[in-house]
């Protein structure tokens, strides 16, 4: 990828500006892998049931997200101590319990995935521009709250690119550019 004053190259690829929204994969990003990104594990189920529940996604201490008909996610565990994208059993059934507590009707599990979230130490999303190239855009950080943050976030990033309105201060990406070394 090649930077200039009007934007960004890439093959045979011209834009302006270039969104990074890499998860945690930014920590491998040349451009931003200063900001203060903390990967956590976190597991979801796809599940199948004949149970009559709302067309929303329902959050308690795990979140029910509908998908297909009578197919819904299930999630997420939270584990900082096994960064890493392998199922286990143990998740599984936390998860499942966790639906027994209001679900009483059968579940058929269908789909296990394990991922890592993009936390940040402040607990806040991370968006806007880099300090040095105006051409990079960060869209990151969303952590456990990714499903309800992320539709907000992506409004604001496009505020701020469409319109030049300020990012709300507890997401700014500016928060962290002390971090930030003009080194690439």
């Amino acid at each position: 990828m090649k930077l200039n004053d009007n934007g960004i190259s890439y093959k045979n690829i011209h834009a302006k500006k270039i969104i990074f929204a890499e998860g945690y994969h930014i920590k491998k990003n040349p451009w931003f892998n200063q900001l203060p990104v903390i990967g956590v594990k976190g597991e979801v189920l796809r599940v199948k049931t004949n149970a009559y529940l709302p067309n929303a996604v329902v959050k308690a201490k795990e979140f029910l997200m509908p998908l297909a008909s009578q197919e819904y996610f299930v999630g997420a565990t939270y584990d900082r101590d096994h960064v890493d994208y392998e199922i286990t059993e143990s998740a599984k059934e936390n998860l499942l319990q966790g639906l027994k507590q209001f679900l009483k009707d059968e579940i058929e599990v269908i789909d296990q995935k394990a991922s890592i979230r993009p936390t940040v130490s402040d607990r806040r999303p991370i968006i806007g521009s880099h300090p040095h190239y105006h051409q990079l855009i960060c869209l990151n950080g969303m952590g456990t709250r990714g499903t309800m943050l992320a539709p907000v976030m992506v409004e604001e990033l496009y505020d701020y690119l469409e319109h030049g309105k300020p990012i709300t201060p507890e997401a700014d990406i500016a928060r962290f550019y002390t971090l930030m070394k003009n080194e690439n």
